[in-house]
């Protein structure tokens, strides 16, 4: 299982950097974690530092529960809520680097200028890195056998082409990831330009300082809300093996229908970037990606503390803005371009190595990135160790094409639509490769009844990679899911038990009329 020791480089102190830095650690690896920050976190750090280059919103909060995007070795403690914020999130990566000593690979202050192939790269596959000293000032070369990139997809914001008159604009133009203080927006018409899940939870932040909210946006979309009808929170109930296994089944078209029809139990909200609010988009709920947040605005849109926008057609020359359907709004402050982010990899070989179209790079996934980059990297030093072979790079391009395909197929084409991975799929195949999957249905079935309940009908708990396969504590692991299970079967018992008595007694009251 473990390989001879060799020098792995790991770019990016984050979640994904340090837990990735915790596999190479179990296989025996000298590791190297290199950040330009002065504390682990990556961009859950910047909310919270008010000299960072980014400076997103400190107040926003995951759309993940704590219970799905945690590590499978260490499960987020009890009191923490269920949608961490930032400072939630750096109390856990401290804890997860205390519990496995993670603290003596981390080099800070240290910015990575260049990756490139060694001279002799063909013969023993070795890479120089070429990084920064920031507190001295001072540049460093070394030598690595393997790199990992763990910068994640926040690293460079990305904007829409220049609109006519945009630097004859009065107004102050930033990138969401630059808005810093709130105090600035006190009573300010804002003009928010996105409907991705940023745009939604900034208008909701700044709707009640704001005097006025307008959010452009070019197709509209469907918001859903965080918690189901019994308050189990959606991605909860979405990621499970079961109704994974049921979405493949059932064709995308008819679970957008069916789910758009009887929408109670979701409180679904449809905006249309024309009529407002209320009104359906002319696209399917399933396929863009899911946004969250119809808790958020619902009571600002009817108050008209937002108001919907379509898309921006032109500025102007003093603080106006006009929109595609003819309407012009006055006196607009700020414009806010809530408008994602694209690849970066200048760093590796001035960017000429890893190549990215129209922002295509491989697999984002829809759902929690932190166990999926945990089984990644797993999966990347079994594959390193030699404890796995992959398949030819021929027949992983031939499957990348088809995952394209698919996308392109199913979802509308755009920059954010480049590739989408379903979060319990690929988290179940990237455990199949690795050999940390559970057994089959009915072999697990019959022989653990309790964990069979928990593993296919409940949330998809990281834990539970870590009962079977390499590096498996399966005492621990079974316990840390069976505990969760417990946990969610106590808080929703009384909702259950008081729908099905008023069920039974609406039998029992049709069976005396009729019979």
């Amino acid at each position: 299982m473990f390989s001879e020791n060799k020098r792995v480089a790991i770019i990016g102190a984050g979640p994904c950097g340090l837990t990735a830095a915790r596999q190479a650690q179990q296989y025996g690896h000298d590791v190297c974690i290199f950040d330009r920050q002065q504390n682990i976190g990556g961009s859950w750090q910047m909310a919270l530092d008010p000299n960072a280059k980014r400076q997103p919103i400190s107040s926003f909060s995951s759309l993940i529960t704590s219970r799905i995007c945690s590590f499978s070795e260490l499960p987020i403690p009890e009191d923490f809520p269920s949608f961490l914020r930032p400072c939630d999130v750096i109390a856990y990566l401290k804890k997860y680097t205390r519990k496995f000593c993670l603290s003596k690979y981390l080099r800070l202050s240290a910015e990575v200028k260049q990756i490139k192939r060694t001279n002799k790269w063909e013969l023993n596959g070795h890479w120089l890195i070429t990084w920064l000293d920031l507190k001295t000032n001072k540049i460093f070369e070394e030598e690595f056998n393997a790199v990992l990139i763990c910068t994640g997809m926040l690293t460079r914001s990305w904007r829409p082409p220049e609109w006519r008159l945009e630097k004859q604009f009065k107004g102050e133009i930033i990138h969401s990831d630059k808005i810093g203080d709130l105090k600035k927006f006190y009573n300010k018409n804002i003009c928010l330009v996105g409907f991705g899940n940023s745009a939604v939870e900034i208008s909701a932040i700044l709707a009640p300082i704001a005097k006025q909210i307008l959010l452009s946006t070019r197709r509209g979309g469907w918001l859903l809300n965080k918690f189901c009808s019994e308050g189990k929170p959606f991605c909860d109930h979405f990621n499970t093996r079961w109704n994974s296994l049921i979405r493949q089944f059932i064709p995308k078209f008819l679970r957008s229908k069916f789910i758009q029809n009887t929408n109670n139990s979701l409180s679904l909200l449809p905006v249309h970037p024309i009529k407002g609010f209320g009104y359906r988009p002319v696209h399917d709920l399933f396929s863009t990606q899911l946004g969250f947040g119809a808790e958020l605005l619902s009571l600002h849109f009817a108050t008209g503390r937002i108001r919907i926008k379509p898309d921006i057609w032109s500025l102007s020359d003093g603080n106006e803005i006009e929109f595609v359907d003819g309407t012009i709004e006055k006196e607009i402050d700020y414009i806010i371009l809530c408008t994602g982010y694209e690849f970066n990899f200048e760093f590796v070989e001035n960017g000429k190595l890893i190549a990215t179209h129209h922002n295509d790079f491989h697999l984002p996934i829809a759902g929690s990135k932190w166990p999926i980059a945990e089984l990644q990297s797993r999966l990347f030093f079994e594959v390193f160790c030699g404890n796995v072979k992959l398949p030819s790079p021929f027949c992983m391009k031939d499957e990348l094409e088809k995952r394209r395909c698919n996308v392109s197929v199913n979802y509308i084409k755009t920059r954010r639509h480049t590739q989408i991975e379903d979060h319990v799929q690929f988290c179940l195949e990237l455990a199949e490769i690795i050999g940390v999957n559970s057994p089959s249905f009915f072999r697990l079935l019959f022989s653990d009844f309790h964990l069979f309940i928990s593993i296919w009908f409940y949330p998809l708990i990281p834990s539970q990679f870590r009962i079977w396969g390499p590096f498996s504590n399966q005492k621990e692991a079974r316990l840390n899911v069976l505990e969760e299970v417990k946990k969610e079967f106590h808080y929703h018992w009384h909702c259950r038990l008081e729908r099905n008595i008023i069920l039974i007694l609406i039998i029992l009251i049709f069976l005396w009329l009729f019979f």
